[in-house]
Parts: structure tokens; C-alpha cells; sequence
């Protein structure tokens, strides 16, 4: 089905740059990959990557 329709993204996580290496670590532990789509910054734009 991946290669066939487009799934999207699924679900979005917020979390806090300090705790990303622990998360990355626990995703890596139950085999479901992550990406890092943009952060969240106070100034007037936003900055995606």
C-alpha cells in the first residue's frame, strides 16, 4: 500500500529538543523510524526542514 497510495505522515509529535535523543532512542528500541520535520522557534518565521 506505501508505494501505491499516499499514506502521509500519520501522526505528529511535539517534544522538547532536550529530551529528542530519548525519544530517538526508544523509537529505534520498538522499530518505528522518526523524522524531524521543523521546530518551533519565538520569532516571526518559521523555519522548515
Amino acid at each position: 500500500m506505501l508505494k501505491t497510495f499516499n499514506c502521509g505522515i500519520g501522526m505528529i509529535l511535539i517534544i522538547k529538543r532536550k529530551d529528542l535523543e530519548s525519544f530517538s532512542s526508544f523509537s529505534k528500541k520498538i522499530n518505528q523510524p522518526i523524522k524531524v520535520l521543523g521546530k518551533i522557534t519565538n520569532y516571526k518565521n518559521i523555519t522548515f526542514i
